[in-house]
């Protein structure tokens, strides 16, 4: 299977961005919880949501609080399209972001919240510093077993990702970053034999296939990238142009929404899910610039 893809539309998105979105089969999004994005896709039909809490850029003035951020997840959750919520992590700072996923599921606790909060796993970490070691708790004999037939202490099928991993992007995907990726991933793996409730991750702010499809417990990703990319003109597309996608070279250099939609049909198509080419009549073309006149006036002194 795939990986699935989330795409990210921020706090203040353009609203018919969900609608070219949408067109070519895309229906997931993620979106800060209390923000006019998460309120853009609560109105819309179809939309499968991640929340998060707004933690990137790391100096975020808008970012919503912990407090609010629980009461937001709280209303979210009944809401049938609502698939998890982001921890309240902290980039580049992992005692913060462990001391806030302990402090938001002690009040969703008291709200008796179900818990579809996925914590967060930062560049440098090992999988027992976020998720302990399954073997911890066990005697020799159960130890004995474990080893040999595997242990579950799942107690159903697993509702969504067992964590997010965050901060490959700010590393800009360096060797290093993606070095550690590999070795989280293996040991992921070695874990989950003797607790299958350890099984998928979800990468945030990854727009790159390559990176989604690079092991099978990669279970979605997310990226603002089609978005911005699309208001960054043809001439990023035009090296690569491919008429695959149904969107012609003219209609692309004056309408950013169809660039929204060849990003997004070349992302899906590229990780291995399903995309559906837009009709380019209803895909807005770009307001024209205003002209720039320059004027001379002859001034005859009175």
């Amino acid at each position: 299977m795939p990986p699935q893809f989330y795409l990210a539309i921020g706090s203040r998105p353009r609203r018919r961005d969900v609608y070219v979105s949408q067109a070519v089969g895309q229906q997931m999004f993620l979106a800060p919880l209390g923000s006019d994005g998460a309120r853009l896709l609560a109105r819309t039909p179809g939309a499968i949501v991640i929340g998060d809490s707004g933690a990137y850029p790391p100096d975020n003035q808008y970012r919503i609080t912990l407090a609010d951020y629980a009461t937001q997840i709280t209303a979210w959750t009944p809401r049938p399209g609502f698939r998890f919520a982001i921890s309240y992590d902290h980039i580049g700072d992992l005692r913060a972001t462990e001391r806030d996923d302990i402090a938001l599921r002690q009040v969703l606790g008291r709200s008796h919240t179900p818990a579809n909060l996925v914590p967060v796993a930062q560049v440098g970490q090992k999988v027992s510093d976020v998720l302990g070691d399954p073997l911890a708790d066990l005697d020799a004999e159960e130890l004995a077993d474990a080893l040999s037939y595997g242990v579950s202490f799942a107690s159903g099928p697993v509702e969504h990702p067992v964590l997010a991993i965050g901060g490959l992007a700010t590393w800009r995907y360096a060797t290093a970053a993606m070095a550690w990726l590999d070795v989280f991933l293996v040991e992921l793996q070695r874990l989950s034999w003797y607790d299958p409730s350890i099984a998928t991750v979800h990468l945030l702010g990854v727009g790159r296939a390559e990176i989604a499809i690079r092991s099978p417990l990669i279970e979605s990703f997310d990226s603002s990238g089609p978005v911005r990319t699309a208001g960054y003109g043809w001439g990023n597309i035009a090296p690569n142009f491919t008429e695959a996608y149904g969107l012609s070279k003219a209609k692309l250099q004056i309408s950013r929404e169809a660039r929204l939609a060849y990003h997004l049909c070349q992302l899906r198509d590229r990780v291995g899910l399903p995309w559906r080419a837009a009709d380019p009549e209803a895909l807005l073309d770009d307001a024209p610039q205003p002209i720039a006149v320059a004027v001379q006036l002859d001034l005859v002194p009175v």
